[in-house]
């Protein structure tokens, strides 16, 4: 609910062409913890089970080293020492690989290798399921799915929330016009969230603004000069043009005129 009420009508704009809205910005947000994890992965060293697999016995006892005085720190005794009396050498290959290495063929040797790691890493795996670690396994493995479920929720309905309730809102703040008669007036502002209905505009100028969410419906242009106008959810429905130009309307000089049309 906090961050519901944070996000919600928050926006800002990068320039007149593209808005950034709450919704996308509760996105990007969600987005942040992942963007972390994998920045921080970098500067996170190598497991000591790892290093002690490659050989690299004094690196591994480098990390130990480090954990240890990290915790003790934590817990108030950073004068404690860290001492190992024994490192148990993990086994780096199967004896099976062994010993059709040398009589095999290659894909043999290939078929053996990935079987045997695909057997080590179910034994492992299995593992976790057993005394004393299956309690753990399960309450990590519940909390795990329930986090990844809520996120996916709060990432794809919270947003989709959001941008409708801001719809909603934006249609109740439509300011309706109907009948108007507008002569000989220049429009150098932007134009947002109006309905115009069978209006008369003669000899006006619409220069250097934009057409925000605006529609114009049985409207008539007469004698009115377009020039460097943008349009955003912008319709002119059953609108009549005479003697009207238009330039630098969009990126083509012709592609207001065709918008404007529909």
């Amino acid at each position: 609910m906090f961050l519901f009420c944070v996000f919600v009508g928050w926006s800002f704009s990068m320039g007149s062409a593209y808005q950034f809205h709450s919704w996308r910005v509760f996105v990007v947000v969600c987005a942040l913890p992942c963007v972390s994890a994998v920045v921080a992965l970098t500067f996170m060293p190598e497991s000591p089970r790892f290093l002690l697999e490659i050989g690299k016995h004094d690196e591994a006892w480098m990390i130990l080293k480090q954990i240890h005085d990290t915790n003790m720190r934590a817990r108030g005794q950073p004068e404690k020492v860290f001492t190992v009396h024994r490192i148990k050498t993990p086994k780096q290959i199967d004896e099976l690989i062994e010993i059709e290495s040398d009589t095999g063929t290659w894909y043999r040797r290939g078929f053996v290798r990935v079987r045997t790691e695909l057997h080590g890493i179910w034994i492992t795996f299995m593992r976790c399921f057993d005394y004393p670690v299956k309690d753990n396994t399960i309450k990590l493995t519940v909390v795990w799915l329930t986090l990844s479920f809520g996120y996916y929720g709060l990432s794809v309905w919270f947003s989709d929330v959001i941008r409708h309730l801001q719809e909603d809102e934006y249609a109740l703040r439509v300011k309706n016009f109907n009948g108007q008669n507008i002569s000989n007036y220049v429009f150098n502002f932007t134009l947002e969230n109006q309905i115009h209905r069978n209006g008369d505009f003669v000899n006006d100028r619409f220069i250097s603004m934009k057409f925000k969410s605006v529609v114009f419906q049985d409207s008539l242009f007469e004698k009115c000069y377009f020039e460097d106008v943008t349009s955003l959810n912008t319709y002119f429905r059953n609108c009549t043009f005479l003697e009207s130009h238009f330039v630098n309307t969009g990126e083509d000089v012709m592609s207001f005129v065709q918008f404007s049309l529909q």
